[in-house]
């Protein structure tokens, strides 16, 4: 959802209906918030209970690290395209960027084992 929501942001003109853009803007965040839903629940799940303390904080400042990472990735992405074209042409391919950048989470759970999660049900 994220990623083909990412694409469809791309595509978004001057002349866009604002009610598109907010369908997209709704469409991409509930891929979001399952995304991240999603992966909290798998976070703790093969963590013993005596460590989840620790655990939970190094989470923390790992997805905020992460979240900031992201957002300067995608600024410096928009910045160096700007140079060279107009900067609705550098958003969209910012957005495109992010819908290919979209891909490393996909490829990261096939490495996921099969019945992680098995021990929290």
């Amino acid at each position: 959802m994220v990623m083909v929501s990412s694409f469809c942001l791309a595509l978004i003109t001057t002349t866009t209906w604002p009610v598109i853009i907010a369908l997209l803007a709704f469409i991409s965040g509930v891929g979001r918030s399952l995304a991240l839903t999603a992966y909290n629940g798998l976070t703790f799940a093969d963590v013993p209970l005596a460590e989840r303390n620790s655990a939970n904080t190094l989470a923390s400042v790992i997805m905020t690290l992460a979240q900031g990472l992201g957002v300067s990735l995608i600024t410096v992405i928009v910045s160096i395209f700007s140079q060279s074209m107009t900067l609705e042409h550098a958003y969209q391919f910012g957005f495109v960027f992010l819908g290919v950048l979209m891909l490393w989470p996909m490829m990261e759970l096939t490495t996921v084992s099969k019945n992680i999660g098995e021990s929290t049900i």
